[in-house]
């Protein structure tokens, strides 16, 4: 039996899926309805962003309370510094000890599965909503490479801390995965800072033109004739 699959337009603006069943004796139409592709609220995405910023906030706070006031050495995470030497990465996985170093690990997790594509969802949703034309001068790579960037950072990071905790701080290539996430770390807040800047600046120029436009104040470009 032959199955046969088509689309066509309902009354009411819909797309309507008919599956035909051919066979010698009989042919009939099964009517489905279409498949929709519900786009989650600003309000939503707004909410996801806030939830794991605030579990990655309260598990850094965590790690810190657990670390004694005798460590030497910047406390801060990997993530929120613009770059790291080997030693400073060992002197801040020594005080975190065991514990924190696990819990720093969940931030990773949830920094991957959760904030990575809870933030890009809301710059993209963000760009899309606020940048007139948004194909017109497509910025948005932005946000695509800055969320692969913070994937590569995760990796890195996530490997020093588990190589670190197994004991192979000593070994010559811990150096250099330590490097790599480095450099990772200090391409994604270049990211920031530029493609921030850069979509920022695109903003505040179409809401100038626009303006401009409204009143009329639009200068018309005359044409040359050759």
């Amino acid at each position: 039996m032959d199955v046969q699959v088509s689309t066509s337009p309902s009354p009411i603006g819909e797309s309507t899926g008919y599956t035909q069943l051919n066979s010698p004796s009989q042919s009939k139409y099964i009517k489905f309805p279409a498949p929709e592709i519900k786009r989650e609220s600003m309000a939503t995405l707004i909410r996801k962003f806030l939830l794991c910023l605030a579990s990655i906030l309260w598990l850094d706070y965590s790690i810190k309370r657990r670390i004694p006031a005798s460590a030497g050495g910047s406390l801060t995470m990997f993530d929120q510094r613009y770059g790291y030497s080997q030693e400073e990465a060992v002197s801040l996985l020594t005080a975190w000890e065991s514990k924190g170093r696990l819990f720093y690990l969940v931030i990773c997790a949830i920094d991957s599965v959760g904030f990575i594509v809870a933030y890009r969802a809301l710059l993209e949703r963000l760009y899309s909503t606020y940048i007139i034309n948004p194909t017109e001068i497509n910025l948005s790579w932005a946000i695509v490479l800055l969320a692969y960037v913070d994937y590569i950072e995760n990796a890195g990071q996530t490997s020093i801390t588990i190589f670190f905790e197994y004991g192979y701080v000593n070994e010559p290539w811990f150096g250099s995965l330590v490097r790599f996430s480095s450099v990772a770390n200090m391409v994604k807040w270049t990211i920031v800072k530029y493609g921030g800047f850069l979509i920022f600046a695109l903003f505040i120029y179409q809401r100038i033109s626009r303006l401009y436009s409204l009143a009329g104040l639009a200068i018309p470009i005359e044409k040359k004739d050759s």
